[in-house]
């Protein structure tokens, strides 16, 4: 009998803990779950951030690429040499960012902007190369202000394809939650201000370099891209929330105000007042692009920055 009794309470506490077993189960699958959903959630979010970043950062390249290219084109007969070989290296530079962003983005699921850089972006920046190209082999005697702005508004062009690529990423990022949307405008905006930052200067390179007044054209682009570069910086402030900004950002944010937008427009101001007054421009067009391309450096600061938190954020979370 008392072994009946021991086997019978054996039984029931099998069958109890059975049921804890399946309770426990069937509270910890899901979990699991979900903890390997958001797992993914967060390897997916990184992934995208660091093709983000690949993408900014060939924008940011193709855009600084027409401070050689301008400076070959501005050259004079003693300058022409080191110049082109400062262009010929850059240029390789930019290439081999180009098939590693390629890469990159086939293999992190973004096939679509791969395409888009080798069908859109690349014979866009081919054109440009060969109208810089095209204008720096003209004899001296046959060139003029046209033919140099229109060169310059060819790698315009090129850069609008890069930045292309970039919208179109984040349209299609897959895991944009409020905060990181904020972080991806931002990343654009920055683009856009270090893209506009060079087009200020660029706008007067050609009166600039062959000593002739400003065309009422190259005044309204240039005005514009200052009254736009000043938009986009404001803006920065006003996207980013308010928890985000450090005395890190803060420093940084001020720094684009002083170094690009009080001296760096400055000097092309300068240059404008030039030419509307009738003086002789106080710089050359090689001495303004070699003045004023550091004054960019501290909006591309300010964009790492911006592509760092959110990386580490992402990580965080990973």
């Amino acid at each position: 009998m008392a072994r009946l009794r021991a086997e019978n309470i054996s039984q029931r506490l099998l069958g109890a803990m059975l049921v804890i077993v399946l309770s426990l189960l069937f509270i910890s699958v899901p979990l699991i779950f979900k903890s390997h959903q958001n797992y993914q959630h967060a390897q997916l979010s990184l992934t995208e951030i660091q093709s983000l970043r690949a993408v900014a950062e060939l924008s940011n390249k193709i855009s600084r690429e027409r401070a050689p290219s301008n400076k070959v084109m501005s050259s004079t007969p003693e300058e022409y040499a080191q110049n082109r070989q400062e262009l010929v290296e850059y240029r390789r530079g930019v290439d081999q960012h180009i098939q590693s962003t390629i890469l990159r983005l086939k293999e992190t699921g973004f096939s679509t902007e791969a395409i888009e850089i080798v069908t859109q972006l690349q014979p866009q920046l081919q054109q440009g190369r060969e109208a810089v190209d095209s204008y720096a082999a003209l004899p001296r005697s046959q060139r003029n202000m046209e033919q140099l702005d229109a060169a310059i508004l060819q790698m315009f062009s090129a850069w609008d394809a890069s930045h292309n690529v970039l919208k179109n990423m984040v349209i299609h990022s897959q895991n944009l939650d409020e905060h990181t949307s904020n972080y991806y405008t931002l990343i654009l905006i920055l683009a856009d201000l270090r893209d506009q930052a060079g087009r200020v200067a660029s706008n007067v390179i050609a009166p600039v370099t062959f000593k002739q007044k400003m065309p009422d054209t190259n005044l309204a682009r240039s005005l514009q891209t200052q009254h736009q570069a000043h938009y986009l910086w404001d803006l920065v402030n006003t996207v980013l929330p308010e928890q985000d900004k450090t005395a890190e950002f803060m420093q940084l944010h001020d720094k684009v105000r002083t170094d690009f937008l009080e001296q760096g427009i400055s000097t092309v101001q300068h240059l404008i007042q030039d030419s509307l007054s009738s003086r002789p421009y106080g710089l050359s067009g090689t001495e303004l692009t070699k003045k004023i391309v550091d004054k960019f450096s501290s909006v591309v600061n300010l964009q790492t920055y911006i592509l760092d938190l959110c990386t580490r954020q992402k990580k965080t979370t990973h």
